[in-house]
């Protein structure tokens, strides 16, 4: 499978630029660029698509570029920002790169010029998340337990690009349908961009010792978590309870466990 593109999010007011920056970037090849006509939305932006690189020009109606490098970095102070701009000057560009632009190109855009300064910050971008990416389990009795449980943490583990592995130790045929539990679990593990393990325990018979001990030990050397999430001691559902005991002993290597 080849990788994924680099994301690029560009913002320039002019319509012919923007298609034109997004077409060149685009045919790059290892590059994909979403165009919004102004930075009003920059927050919401960057926060939805998590781009490697921001492009921005500094003319823009209703907010000037430089508020959109402020509002990229007030979000990701690492994320970079290329800004473009017809009326440069020494003078105009030191407060760019002041400003935590990470660099300044002049229009009328040179194509290679365009696409060689993206790649590399992407491609730098890319090697500063694969070094602080987390490795995350989540672990749950039934499916649902672990998206109803934590699946707002798991979201924002996502949006940090955070490997998510997603452990279910049995397909919850005491809770509904065995195929459509089944089936949203995989749906769930899909939105999250998660690895599923989708175990065959019994539900409502899970034990506190092997065979979960075992399994969730299995996923714990294979994945090698530096958090992992469970049930609590404390929940009523007797499956909860075994699967919060068996993890404990599971995961007593790990540093970070919360329930």
């Amino acid at each position: 499978m080849p990788p994924e593109p680099y994301r690029v999010l560009v913002i320039e007011d002019d319509p012919d630029v923007a298609e034109y920056v997004r077409v060149v970037l685009q045919r790059a090849g290892d590059l994909v660029a979403e165009v919004r006509l102004d930075g009003r939305t920059v927050v919401e932006d960057v926060r939805r698509l998590s781009p490697h690189v921001v492009v921005t020009d500094l003319e823009l109606p209703g907010v000037h570029g430089l508020d959109v490098v402020h509002a990229v970095r007030d979000i990701d102070a690492d994320l970079p920002v290329v800004v473009m701009t017809a009326h440069a000057s020494v003078d105009y560009a030191v407060r760019a790169l002041r400003d935590g632009v990470s660099e300044f190109l002049q229009k009328p855009l040179d194509s290679g010029a365009l696409v060689s300064v993206v790649r590399r910050l992407a491609e730098e971008r890319a090697q500063q998340l694969a070094a602080s990416r987390r490795s995350v389990l989540a672990i749950g009795a039934h499916p649902d337990d672990i998206e109803i449980g934590v699946g707002g943490a798991l979201a924002a583990h996502a949006a940090a690009g955070d490997a998510i592995t997603m452990l279910t130790l049995s397909r919850g045929g005491r809770g509904g349908s065995a195929d459509d539990r089944q089936h949203e679990a995989l749906a769930s593990a899909e939105r999250l961009r998660a690895r599923l393990f989708l175990e065959d325990l019994v539900d409502t018979h899970i034990p506190a010792a092997d065979p979960t001990v075992g399994i969730i030990e299995r996923i714990v050397a294979e994945v090698r978590p530096d958090v992992v999430y469970t049930h609590t001691g404390h929940e009523r559902h007797q499956d909860h309870r075994a699967v919060h005991e068996a993890t404990l002993i599971a995961t007593r290597d790990i540093a970070e466990v919360a329930c």
